[in-house]
């Protein structure tokens, strides 16, 4: 719904997404995303605090995260740390302070999601982290920012669908297959300077992984050849895998050969790269079913 002032000119609606940078809105709601993930975490420790002997009191959880945020994030003096006051929280410290770079505040988000991977491994936690990720991605989604959080990684906007078939492949049990997503997803998604060329060699050596792991085979010709002859795979289907892993050897793409230069050169960008990634994971996520409609024998 567009309220009054919107609807009659007096401001100007966020109608196109922001990326490579960040506003005093999206600070904002990152910060409230926070305060709501502290809340949480205490309500949790003192039920947990309840229900335990008197003597097993540690550390607040959130507490826990500033302080590493503040002394392996930050780089900074565990001595020189005081929480709760003022202005000490590190987590607020870094939103609120405008010396530094919007990038390195979205990573302190990576960094306190991968710090509570780590941690936070009991259900209740996990349930508390998990509620804090969606509470981001529903509050950069109604303010137009132009990211999301999958896998603990902050990427460039994704619709709906393609989110979903990128994390079904990262979801993968083929070790390599998810390691090659992974890599791919962090080289599209790093700031200042993302790498998508090699973000995309990632996406079709996932690929490629899977049909060496599945054939035997130590190139993608032959395993590919296996693959096809295999499982029931439309001629068409066929064509647009092979041309897919085609274009990544073209000596004008700079992917898996020199940089090229002059005319001819088509060095990918952020639309190549996002459609490489989309269309590598729903590659594997087809194989891997086609694959599993095969009998056992």
């Amino acid at each position: 719904m567009k309220y009054f002032a919107e609807r009659n000119g007096f401001v100007i609606p966020d109608s196109m997404l922001l990326t490579g940078g960040i506003s005093q809105t999206v600070i904002n709601v990152i910060s409230n995303c926070f305060s709501n993930l502290n809340d949480e975490l205490d309500v949790e420790d003192e039920r947990a605090k309840r229900s335990a002997p008197w003597d097993s009191y540690t550390t607040s959880s959130y507490y826990q995260l500033c302080l590493a945020i503040w002394t392996r994030f930050l780089n900074r003096r565990s001595n020189n740390y005081g929480y709760r006051t003022d202005d000490s929280d590190a987590v607020q410290r870094t939103l609120l302070n405008s010396g530094v770079p919007w990038y390195t505040k979205l990573s302190m988000i990576e960094f306190a999601i991968e710090f509570m991977d780590e941690t936070f491994t009991d259900p209740e936690r996990f349930s508390i982290k998990e509620d804090f990720i969606d509470n981001l991605n529903s509050e950069f989604e109604r303010t137009n920012y132009g990211y999301r959080v999958i896998n603990g990684t902050i990427t460039d906007i994704i619709s709906s669908p393609e989110k979903e078939t990128i994390e079904k492949a990262l979801s993968t049990d083929t070790d390599s297959v998810r390691e090659h997503m992974q890599h791919a997803l962090i080289l599209y998604s790093q700031r200042p300077e993302p790498d998508y060329k090699n973000a995309i060699k990632e996406s079709i050596s996932a690929v490629e992984a899977l049909f060496r792991i599945e054939t035997g085979e130590r190139t993608f010709g032959p395993a590919y050849g296996i693959i096809k002859n295999s499982i029931q795979i439309h001629p068409r289907i066929q064509e647009s895998i092979q041309k897919i892993y085609d274009y990544t050897n073209q000596a004008d793409t700079g992917i898996r050969h020199s940089k090229v230069v002059g005319d001819g050169a088509m060095e990918p960008g952020a639309p190549e790269c996002q459609f490489m990634l989309v269309t590598c994971s729903a590659i594997i996520n087809y194989i891997q079913e086609k694959l599993a409609l095969i009998p056992a024998k």
